[in-house]
């Protein structure tokens, strides 16, 4: 008993310690994507901010390049790799959610939507 005790803890820790091992080296891998997403939604927000009026009583879609085209923001570009990206605007009961997608050669936002960007 206190044998399988000890073997099951053990085995837990290796669990544990390998999970550990794969999300740093996940975030760490995908860092400055995730930090061009935070970069695009900071945009978005600052355009609605400028544009309240603009913002939807339900859902509404800002590109990457109406963001660039109004100087929101200077371009979509990590480590020299060119991306594409758009924000989905969702509101909710009391403001509004921020969702950023975006598509580089290396990395792409889980539901990315390719006909967002039309």
């Amino acid at each position: 008993m206190k044998n399988s005790l000890i073997i099951s803890a053990f085995i837990m820790l290796i669990l544990v310690g390998c999970l550990t091992f794969i999300g740093i080296n996940l975030t760490k891998k995908n860092g400055e994507y995730y930090n061009l997403e935070k970069h695009l939604t900071s945009a978005a927000k600052d355009y609605y901010a400028q544009y309240p009026n603009e913002l939807p009583n339900s859902e509404i879609i800002i590109t990457a390049s109406k963001l660039i085209e109004n100087n929101f923001l200077d371009k979509l570009v990590v480590n020299d790799e060119e991306c594409n990206g758009y924000v989905l605007i969702k509101k909710n009961y009391i403001s509004h959610d921020f969702k950023p997608y975006i598509n580089c050669k290396n990395y792409q936002t889980k539901k990315y939507n390719p006909q967002n960007e039309e």
